[in-house]
């Protein structure tokens, strides 16, 4: 199951589908998010609370609870864009 930013982010912001998504987070067999949306997520987060560093942190420690795997990208791939 891939994990989208807004899954994050409503999570993060106790949004009215928070428990359903963490329902479904936690019956997946394998939940992937990529690390942009991780970023993204934090961002977006820290938008929110006025504190980029936090938004990371609470971003880095809702995926670790929720067991989502963040799959990096190869810096090969990165440099030939």
């Amino acid at each position: 199951m891939y994990v989208e930013t807004s899954a994050i982010v409503a999570i993060l912001l106790q949004e009215p589908e928070r428990d359903a998504l963490i329902a479904r987070i936690g019956g997946a067999e394998r939940p992937v998010a990529s690390v942009v949306s991780a970023v993204v997520a934090a961002i977006s987060i820290g938008r929110h609370l006025k504190d980029f560093s936090l938004g990371a942190d609470l971003v880095e420690d809702a995926v670790k609870k929720l067991g989502v795997t963040v799959l990096t990208c190869p810096l090969t791939y990165i440099l030939r864009w």
